[in-house]
């Protein structure tokens, strides 16, 4: 398990002014989700992307949860990853990263990464590995430290 603060990793220390499309084109820009996010960085062909997909799934759907999570789709197919984004709740935030530019712009080396950015849209934590429950508890703790 790889969890590094924001002030460690190579990347801004604010995540803004991204637009990506979801599965069926609509745009979706990151700073208009309010509040904390858990973004989420995965491909349908990533073997631990899949297995933390159900965490990170069961959470985004949570009232409970103190963010939103929005999954990013990088480096894969795009037929991949329609298929796979018609098979999940649609409530889900799904996107992908068709040019690369969010990972390009953030520096994500390796997926699945996820970042925890807090209503300000500074990246507060980065996870390099899948999620566990523990990972999460993690990272809702330190959303929590956030108010």
């Amino acid at each position: 398990m790889s969890s590094y603060l924001s002030s460690k990793v190579n990347h801004p220390d604010k995540m803004a002014g991204f637009a990506l499309r979801d599965a069926a084109g609509k745009p979706l820009i990151l700073d208009r989700i309010p509040g904390p996010k858990l973004v989420n960085f995965w491909a349908t062909w990533c073997g631990p992307c899949v297995e933390e997909f159900p965490i990170l799934s069961e959470a985004a759907q949570d009232a409970d949860v103190p963010f939103s999570v929005v999954f990013v789709n990088v480096w894969d197919d795009q037929s991949a990853f329609v298929d796979f984004a018609a098979d999940q709740p649609h409530a889900l935030h799904l996107v992908v990263d068709e040019e690369d530019e969010v990972n390009q712009g953030i520096g994500v080396v390796a997926i699945p990464t996820t970042m925890l950015i807090d209503a300000d849209g500074i990246v507060r934590a980065v996870h390099v590995g899948n999620v566990t429950p523990t990972v999460m508890a993690f990272l809702q703790a330190v959303t929590a430290g956030l108010d």
